[in-house]
């Protein structure tokens, strides 16, 4: 049997992509300026960065509630 921590504290998937989106949009953003742009020359790239983290992960959330309410019609429909 298969053991691991089952600790969501955030129940919604759209907003735990979300959250997610944010933070690695950011560390991204602030890699890429610190490292590639440190000439000042495209701020625009790392605010895009920073600005996409949040749209990528809000949209993956809406797909993957999708999926896991496939996979419980499909488990209600197996038990019955």
């Amino acid at each position: 049997m298969k053991r691991y921590w089952d600790w969501e504290p955030i129940k919604s998937p759209v907003l735990q992509n979300t959250v997610l989106g944010c933070v690695l949009g950011i560390m991204v953003a602030i890699d890429l300026r610190a490292i590639v742009l440190s000439g000042g020359k495209a701020e625009w790239a790392w605010i895009m960065f920073f600005m996409i983290g949040p749209v990528i992960g809000f949209f993956s959330g809406l797909e993957r509630k999708k999926l896991e309410k496939k996979k419980e019609a499909e488990r209600k429909r197996s038990n019955s």
